[in-house]
C-alpha cells in the first residue's frame, strides 16, 4: 500500500487580508526569528513573513553586519533595502556583527538561516550557537545538517531543528514519520534534484544539455555554484544527508559516487522517451545500508517520476507498504514557502521565550 504525502502549504495570509504592522508589532508573545541571509531566498522568505502575524521579525543579518530591533523589524523594509542591491550595514541602526558570530549575540526563538553552507564549520557553528541559546533552527543548507544529523535531529523529540526546506518540502512529512521509519524502513528512494530533471525535460523536447542549464539558470534553480548540480555534489548530499537521518549518525557525501549531468548521452535520453520512458537521477538507499546514485531509465508510471518543481521521496517498509512525499519546494520561492513552514512547525512546539 503507498501513502502519498504532498508537502504541506504555507498559511501565507493573500496581501488583501495580511495584518497591519500596527497588529504584528503588539503581539508580544509571538516567537522571534532572525533572519541570517538575504540573498533570493531570503527575500521570498522576508515576503511570506510580511503576510503573517504568528512571528516577530527581530534581526537581520547579511555578510556585511546585523539590523537589530528587540521589538519588531518591518520584513518589507529590510526587503526593499535589499532588493535594491544594498547591504544591511547601510541601514540605520545597523552595527558590524559578522554572520559567524550574530547567533551567538541575538537571543531569538527561531534562528532562520539562508546563508551558504561555506565554510562548513561556521555554518555548522551558527547552527550549534541557535540551539545552545535554547532557540530553534531552519535550515535552507542541507550541508550543515548532513554533517550536524546526529546533534541537531536526534537531541530531542520533537526536533528542535527543521528540515523541510533541504528536503524540497518534505521534511515535515519524514519527521512526523521517521521514529516508524527507522524502525520498519527497508529502503528508500528519491528523485530530488530539480536542475538534472529540468534538463532531462529539455532534452526530451528536443533541445541540448546546454539548452536545459540555460533554462535551469533563468528558473532560479541552479545553485549559486552550478558545478554543485552539475556534477551531481548537491544530489549526494541530499543522498548522504537521508541516510544520516535514517540512521541517526552522519554520513559522509564523498562516499557517494557522482554521476555529471553533462555526460548523459542526448540521443539516448530521447530514445527511451520516445519508447515512453524517461530518465531521472535516482538516489538509493538498499536495504543494506548501500549508497546509490545514478542517472536511471524509468516508466513513465514511476512514483519517482514528476516534473522539475517537484522532488519525490519514497520509503520502503518491511510490510510492503510505501511512504511517498512530495513536495514543491523548488528556486527560491519554493524554498522559501518550504522554510516557512519549517518555522510554523517549529513555532508549535514551543512559543515565546
Amino acid at each position: 500500500m503507498t501513502r502519498h504525502r504532498d508537502s504541506a502549504p504555507s498559511s501565507r495570509i493573500p496581501s488583501t487580508e495580511r495584518a497591519a504592522p500596527e497588529t504584528f508589532c503588539t503581539s508580544g508573545t509571538s516567537p522571534t526569528v532572525h533572519l541570517i541571509g538575504v540573498g533570493q531566498v531570503g527575500l521570498e522568505f522576508l515576503d511570506l513573513l510580511a503576510g503573517s502575524a504568528s512571528f516577530r521579525l527581530i534581526a537581520a543579518t547579511d555578510s556585511s553586519g546585523t539590523i537589530l530591533k528587540r521589538d519588531w523589524l518591518d520584513p518589507r523594509a529590510i526587503a526593499r533595502h535589499k532588493g535594491g542591491g544594498r547591504p544591511i550595514r547601510e541601514l540605520e541602526g545597523s552595527d558590524g556583527i559578522r554572520t559567524e558570530v550574530a547567533v551567538d549575540v541575538i537571543d531569538a526563538d527561531i534562528v532562520v538561516d539562508t546563508a551558504p553552507a561555506e565554510p562548513l564549520d561556521v555554518a555548522t557553528a551558527r547552527g550549534d550557537a541557535a540551539l545552545r541559546r535554547g532557540g530553534r533552527l531552519a535550515l535552507a543548507s542541507k550541508a550543515a545538517l548532513c554533517a550536524s544529523v546526529d546533534r541537531w535531529l536526534d537531541a530531542e523529540r520533537p526536533p528542535r531543528v527543521g528540515c523541510n526546506a533541504v528536503l524540497g518540502g518534505t521534511g515535515v512529512a519524514l519527521l512526523q514519520e521517521l521514529d516508524e521509519l527507522r524502525a520498519h524502513g527497508t529502503s528508500t528512494a528519491h528523485c530530488a534534484n530539480a536542475t538534472t530533471t529540468a534538463i532531462v525535460e529539455i532534452v526530451e523536447a528536443g533541445g541540448s544539455i546546454e539548452d536545459g542549464i540555460a533554462h535551469c539558470d533563468r528558473e532560479g534553480i541552479l545553485e549559486p555554484d552550478p558545478e554543485l548540480d552539475l556534477e551531481g555534489k548537491d544530489a549526494a548530499v541530499k543522498l548522504a544527508l537521508i541516510a544520516g537521518i535514517l540512521r541517526g549518525s552522519p554520513v559522509d557525501p564523498a562516499s557517494v559516487d557522482r554521476p555529471d549531468v553533462r555526460d548523459l548521452d542526448e540521443a539516448e535520453l530521447r530514445a527511451r522517451a520516445s519508447r515512453g520512458a524517461t530518465t531521472r537521477l535516482v538516489g538509493r538507499v538498499d536495504a543494506n545500508g548501500a549508497l546509490s546514485l545514478r542517472f536511471e531509465e524509468l516508466p513513465r508510471t514511476s512514483p519517482l517520476v514528476a516534473p522539475w518543481d517537484r522532488v519525490v521521496y519514497s520509503y520502503e517498509l518491511e510490510n510492503g507498504d510505501t511512504r511517498l512525499h512530495i513536495g514543491a519546494g523548488v528556486g527560491p520561492r519554493g524554498t522559501a514557502e518550504a522554510l516557512f513552514r519549517d518555522v510554523e512547525a517549529l513555532g508549535a512546539i514551543g512559543g515565546a521565550r
